[in-house]
């Protein structure tokens, strides 16, 4: 594994972590950090199939967008780990 790549790997880890896991008040939230190539118009067609809002691409990360759930609580205690893997296990990327 490149280095280029470990770096890109440890960030998006590090994003990932940060936006969909706790809030700091021991609670998770509605947002997801999504990596997919393919551009805005292939992240609208994964957001709109998965009933997400595509909230843009993260400055600074290409390919690296933030998706919100609305349909999901905005803050819950309990994480949502069949919605990440639903969008986990799209082969789009």
């Amino acid at each position: 594994m490149g280095s280029q790549t470990l770096f890109y790997f440890f960030v998006l880890a590090a994003i990932f972590f940060l936006v969909s896991s706790h809030d700091g008040d021991g609670h998770y939230t509605n947002d997801w950090v999504v990596r997919l190539i393919g551009g805005k118009d292939v992240v609208d067609q994964l957001a709109m199939e998965l009933d997400y809002q595509n909230l843009g691409e993260l400055k600074g990360f290409p390919n690296t967008y933030l998706m919100r759930k609305n349909d999901h609580p905005q803050r819950s205690r309990r994480n949502a780990l069949h919605l990440t893997k639903r969008l986990a296990d799209d082969n789009r990327d």
